[in-house]
């Protein structure tokens, strides 16, 4: 569901790919050690997000029929995203698709359950947030940080959610719920923002009509606490520091929650964590993105999981 426009690993994966292969073009592969690591820095106020909040008390449900007839196991029409492995190139090695749901109204986590589709996917990114409290983490797909999230308040089109262990949601998420049907496959998989996600790349000449009961659900995410994103995806293989990325593109080293993040002169984004640096996104409070990826509901979902295994991966 989220992750907005940051390396958004999804949104620009062909920018990712086509800037690592020309720095690779340009540049020797510095050196650098592991040993540099400022992003070690301790902090006790973060917190990986692995297990699910307990403090359930204030979901403030304002909308339920529209949360839970969607969101909810077994009732709801289903909210699914796609999502893909790639190895180095742009063409995916793996496709899969996640559910994403909650098994009860009162849920204050979201559950995901991943599946493959075309190859062996695994679902293995993770979200991480640096705000003034510290690092949080969220698994989930690509191009989603909800399966470690915390819905925080149910509102009558959306919800607000964060990363588990923060104390304030990050974002205010509002869905549109969109007919698709009669609609060709790849004008639906052109809307969708997520283009890591191998739709594009596997349907984008797919002409036939969607069925009859098929939605997507576009989202609009407005930031409510100023942070930096990045995706264990988006992972910059050409430097290991901040210090050999500032050397070549310039820019500012700054520090938010005891994590260290280069703004370069062109407005571009990078994280340093665990040794790595990584492709991320600066977020204010108040900015609003609407350029994010497609929610499907199950008539959706399975229709294009059955035009997946019908296209097969790409050679």
């Amino acid at each position: 569901m989220l992750n907005l426009r940051y390396p958004k690993y999804d949104v620009s994966r062909k920018a990712t790919v086509a800037t690592a292969l020309a720095l690779v073009a340009m540049l020797t592969a510095c050196g650098g050690g592991n040993s540099d690591n400022p992003s070690s820095t301790s902090n006790t106020a973060l917190t990986p997000s692995g297990s699910p909040d307990t403090s359930a008390a204030d979901t403030a449900v304002a909308n339920p029929s529209f949360f839970d007839g969607i969101f909810l196991d077994g009732t709801g029409a289903g909210y699914y995203q796609f999502a893909a492995n790639y190895a180095d190139a742009f063409y995916p090695t793996a496709t899969g698709q996640v559910r994403i749901y909650v098994t009860a109204d009162a849920n204050t986590n979201f559950s995901t359950t991943p599946t493959a589709i075309l190859g062996p996917y695994v679902a293995n990114n993770q979200g991480l947030y640096l705000t003034a409290e510290g690092l949080f983490i969220s698994s989930g797909p690509e191009s989603s940080g909800l399966g470690g999230a915390r819905i925080f308040q149910q509102l009558p089109q959306g919800y607000q959610w964060g990363p588990n262990g923060i104390s304030a949601p990050l974002y205010e998420i509002t869905l549109t719920a969109e007919d698709v049907a009669g609609q060709r496959v790849s004008y639906v998989a052109g809307r969708d923002e997520a283009g890591g996600n191998g739709l594009t790349v596997l349907l984008g000449s797919d002409t036939t009509p969607m069925p009859a009961g098929a939605q997507t659900y576009r989202q609009t995410a407005k930031v409510l606490v100023s942070h930096v994103s990045f995706n264990t995806a988006s992972r910059v293989k050409v430097f290991t520091t901040l210090e050999q990325t500032q050397a070549y593109y310039g820019g500012t080293v700054k520090t938010l929650g005891g994590y260290r993040y280069l703004l370069t002169s062109n407005q571009q984004t990078y994280a340093e964590y665990n040794g790595a640096v990584y492709f991320a996104a600066v977020h204010n409070v108040g900015d609003v993105d609407d350029a994010m990826p497609s929610g499907y509901n199950k008539i959706a979902a399975d229709f294009l999981v059955q035009e997946e295994l019908k296209t097969g991966l790409p050679h």
